[in-house]
Order: C-alpha cells, then structure tokens, then sequence
C-alpha cells in the first residue's frame, strides 16, 4: 500500500518519525545514515514482534527523496527517552 508523508511526529538522531497511513508511521532515516541501518533496523524490529516482544509490526521498506525508510505500526505511549527519565525502563 503506497502512501505519502504526513506529519511529522518525533524525531531522534538518526531520523524522523511521520504519519504515514491510519494507524502507520514512517520512520525516515536522515540524510547520510547508511541504508544499511535501516534494512538492519527492519530486521532487528521484526525479528522482536516475532517473539511477542513489545515492538511494532514492520510492514514495508522504503526509500523517499533518497532516504531509507521502515514502514511500521504506530504505538502511541512515551518516548523511549522519556520512559528513561522517568524510570520506566532502564
């Protein structure tokens, strides 16, 4: 199912989170972060939901504008670095 961007929602380091399609988000790599990160990104990601690991279902690659992509479920809750600053996860 192809889609386009919709507004970005987060942002980290290494890339930009964007709505992407109801209940899916696109989480695009920045400009110079090897496509190697994200095909290991897709991997790491699919292989957790395997198991029944908290992480989001992968749908798709992608690549927009020349940045890679992973196509994924959206789970709504804090920010990995929020969850930290309040002791959530460690």
């Amino acid at each position: 199912m192809r889609q386009s961007l919709g507004a970005k929602i987060g942002e980290g380091a290494t890339a930009e989170v964007y709505t992407w399609a109801p209940e899916r988000v696109a989480k695009l790599f920045r400009n110079g972060i090897p496509h190697r990160i994200s095909i290991h990104e897709a991997r790491m990601t699919r292989a957790i939901f395997a198991v029944g690991a908290l992480a989001p279902e992968v749908f798709e690659e992608v690549t927009i504008e020349g940045r890679s992509g992973v196509v994924m479920a959206r789970l709504d809750g804090p920010t990995l670095m929020q969850a930290t600053k309040s002791k959530a996860v460690s």
